[in-house]
């Protein structure tokens, strides 16, 4: 009997190790950022049929971009008071982009247009 809880004891001990590593791996993965399509801003008629992604590395500290089927244009991070903190030209053929994470913290909009597309979508940095 006492083998037996043993044997029990360690077979509990490496599944919680594999779960607490399996948890920290997670946390080094990047979260997906929702990006809004409006179709027809600033005057223009625009398709929604170009599809754009964009995830948060907290680690790396970076925002990715994939696009597909873009056209030229440009890619801006504006913080909360309207300010463009970063900005990437984007040719066409890119499919991926990374650009860093604002250093300081507060509200920010990722804004992706083209003469083809626009989207927008917020996040945090803490």
């Amino acid at each position: 009997m006492k083998k037996f809880f043993t044997v029990l004891s360690v077979l509990l001990f490496i599944g919680i190790a594999s779960i607490n590593a399996d948890e920290k791996s997670n946390g080094t993965s990047s979260r997906p950022l929702d990006i809004h399509t409006t179709k027809g801003f600033a005057g223009l008629m625009r398709s929604v049929e170009h599809e754009v992604k964009a995830f948060l590395n907290d680690t790396a500290k970076t925002i990715e971009i994939e696009l597909f089927d873009f056209t030229d244009g440009e890619i801006y991070i504006v913080d909360q008071n309207n300010h463009v903190v970063d900005m990437a030209h984007v040719l066409a053929g890119y499919t991926y982009v990374i650009m860093s994470q604002p250093e300081t913290a507060g509200h920010y909009s990722l804004i992706i247009t083209s003469n083809e597309y626009y989207g927008e979508g917020v996040f945090i940095v803490e």
